[in-house]
This record gives C-alpha cells, structure tokens and sequence, in this order.
C-alpha cells in the first residue's frame, strides 16, 4: 500500500510543478509586454541622440533619463497616452527639434504621473 502513496504523491508533485511552469512562463511574458513600452522608448530615445547634435543633446539626455529612471510599466491606463507618446517618438526622430522634445517631456511626465496609480 505504501507505494501506491507514493505514487499518488509523484502524481501530485508533477502536477503541482507543470502548473508553476505554466504560470511562471505565462507571467514572464505579460510581464515583457508591459515594459516593452519602456525599452522601445530608451532604444529609440538613445538612437535619436546619437544622431543630435548643439541644443537639443540636452534635452534628449534629459529624456533618456526620465525613460530610463522614472518610467513605470505600461498599464491599461497608459495604453492610450503610449501610442500617443510613440507617435511623438517618431515626430522626433523625423525632425528633431528642442519644442518636440519638450512636447514629448511633457507628454511622458503625463503619462508616467497616471502609470503609478
């Protein structure tokens, strides 16, 4: 009778690690989605900068930072404003300018300010 104990039990054991497996990797990748905002954004930012030059590496260092420190997951909240963000990542990059980086800065402070809630 003992060994149909154990058996039950490695059965119970199996289970109880292919659930954990599942819900592990299934966290993983909600989790890589919700900071997939945040690394395209530093990714772009940076290769935005390495193209500036005079007045505006200030205020892009400044964005990389506010990017890199100060940028919360992405939640449903933010879904809108980090389409929007992105559409200004691109305007940036398009023509890169000190007030388009001020309308981003602006517009990731927003948005970080209701990431938190």
């Amino acid at each position: 009778m003992g060994w149909v104990a154990g058996i039950i039990a490695a059965i119970a054991l199996a289970a109880g690690l292919w659930w954990y497996v599942k819900r592990a990797g299934r966290l993983s990748a909600a989790n890589d989605e919700r900071h997939d905002f945040q690394r395209n954004l530093l990714l772009d930012l940076q290769d935005i900068r390495d193209k500036a030059d005079g007045e505006l590496t200030p205020a892009l260092d400044e964005l990389i930072d506010i990017a890199r420190y100060d940028t919360p997951a992405s939640n449903e909240e933010t879904a809108e404003l980090d389409a929007q963000i992105a559409a200004e990542v691109h305007k940036l990059a398009e023509a890169p300018t000190v007030a388009a980086a001020e309308n981003l800065r602006t517009k990731l402070v927003s948005r970080n300010r209701r990431a938190v809630r």
